[in-house]
């Protein structure tokens, strides 16, 4: 009989432990996938889209507008189409391109973006190579056994992994940055804040941009930010009109006006009751200090 070799000696070993803590919450659902080629030429009306859909041009040139904004793809890229995204199609004769839908969703039923705010359609289209997943997906689509739809959802998971990896990082919203779930958070809502508080921001509003309903919105604040939405809102909008004040000579109206206060009143009333003195006041002070 052999001796027994302790496992150290008889075993060369090269062990990898997992890099980041992960982000509970994430799940990605199959929805469709289209197969399309086109008889004739024809221009599809601009549509709200309720989930992603990520477009593989087979052939030729492909062209869309996202937001308004026109771009073409070709056959090495791949558009990627994300919730609430306005979308408008221009095909010509013999086109062909594959279309994926997808569900992605951070927490049960609040499905997330890909992109901050702002982010150009340009950046939106991305070169990866996806047709190894696409060849195993028209398999599964086809398939009715028990573990399809699973496999579906893991194909295209994948594919959404592919994805994030290929485009820019700076035009990613920041829940797909980082390894703090918190932090992840507060950066999304300043991404809002920064694009779009300068046009009367309310909850409602922050709740679509998020993707999320009110109640689900409102307990995301107290969980990350310990206070609510429009606590936040108002506490962001002095921290700027601070800078603002301080920095420049922009009048109380104009800075009512940038930040998405009602008018002057407004601004001099909500800025008084949280800061204790008024903004007048407080350039004044911080030009005495100067």
């Amino acid at each position: 009989m052999a001796d027994v070799v302790g496992e150290r000696e008889s075993l060369d070993r090269a062990l990898f432990p997992r890099v980041l803590v992960p982000r509970p919450g994430l799940r990605v659902e199959f929805a469709r996938l289209d197969l399309v080629t086109a008889k004739t030429a024809y221009v599809y009306p601009e549509h709200l889209h309720t989930h992603f859909e990520i477009i593989i041009p087979l052939n030729g040139p492909y062209e869309c507008s996202i937001n308004g904004e026109w771009i073409t793809a070709q056959t090495d890229h791949v558009v990627i189409i994300q919730p609430s995204d306005r979308h408008a199609d221009r095909i010509t004769v013999g086109q062909k391109y594959c279309a994926i839908g997808m569900c992605v969703f951070w927490e049960v039923h609040t499905q997330t973006v890909l992109f901050k705010p702002g982010t150009p359609a340009s950046m939106q289209v991305t070169k990866v190579h996806l047709g190894d997943l696409m060849d195993l997906l028209v398999a599964e689509v086809q398939c009715r056994d028990s573990v399809a739809a699973l496999r579906q959802d893991a194909l295209v998971f994948e594919i959404l992994m592919r994805l994030i990896r290929s485009v820019s990082q700076g035009s990613l919203a920041a829940i797909w940055c980082g390894d703090n779930e918190g932090d992840q958070f507060n950066c999304t809502v300043q991404e809002i804040f920064n694009a779009r508080a300068g046009g009367g921001l309310t909850a409602a509003e922050i709740a679509e941009a998020m993707h999320m309903s009110a109640s689900v919105l409102n307990a995301s604040f107290r969980k990350y930010l310990q206070t609510t939405p429009a606590k936040a809102l108002a506490e962001w909008r002095v921290d700027q009109a601070r800078k603002l004040l301080l920095n420049g000579d922009t009048s109380i109206g104009d800075i009512a006006l940038r930040l998405g206060f009602a008018d002057a009143s407004h601004f001099t009333h909500v800025f008084t009751r949280m800061v204790g003195i008024s903004p007048r006041c407080f350039r004044r002070n911080g030009q005495n200090k100067s």
